[in-house]
């Protein structure tokens, strides 16, 4: 059950690409419909031969990039998955928390060790809400506003680092 960011992302920065490629597919029906294929004919037919040639140029460059987009997307949507289908079988329990300590993306494996509902793992928990609710049901010892603060005067000094927070230390 891995969430996060990782499939919605993609769309967001190539959505406006995508979007005035559909634009300009629909200005184009709308000009057929309107014109019809004579009333197009005599529009450009008036036009200089190199405004023409112009204009065609851009609408092939936007409808290329358009479709770039269209499967970059695909692609970028595809390798998301895959990247979380294997976060999600990993053995180890997994989350990660932005700067504010709220939930960016956890696996399966780290709900089950919490033992608490996957309800309680949306993207955008509070950390210390998650730890309120792993005390109430007897699954965390100590105080979850300690514990969130301590993981957040670390956190800056680890930036593209791994750390670990643990309740047992390793032996």
């Amino acid at each position: 059950m891995p969430q996060g960011p990782a499939v919605a992302e993609p769309a967001r920065r190539w959505g406006v690409i995508v979007a005035a490629g559909a634009i300009g597919f629909a200005i184009g029906v709308a000009g057929f419909v309107w014109l019809g294929l004579d009333g197009i004919v005599r529009i450009l037919n008036n036009l200089p031969a190199i405004a023409v040639a112009a204009g065609v140029s851009v609408l092939l460059a936007l409808a290329t990039l358009a479709i770039a987009a269209l499967f970059a997307v695909s692609r970028e949507r595809r390798n998301g998955r895959a990247a979380m289908v294997a976060i999600d079988n990993m053995t180890q329990g997994l989350s990660m928390f932005d700067g504010a300590a709220r939930l960016i993306v956890c696996n399966r494996r780290y709900v089950e060790m919490s033992r608490l509902p996957p309800e309680n793992f949306r993207p955008g928990t509070p950390l210390r809400e998650i730890l309120i609710h792993r005390a109430a049901a007897g699954h965390f010892e100590g105080d979850p506003d300690q514990y969130v603060a301590a993981a957040l005067r670390v956190c800056p000094d680890t930036l593209g680092r791994i750390t670990k927070f643990s309740k047992h230390e390793p032996n």
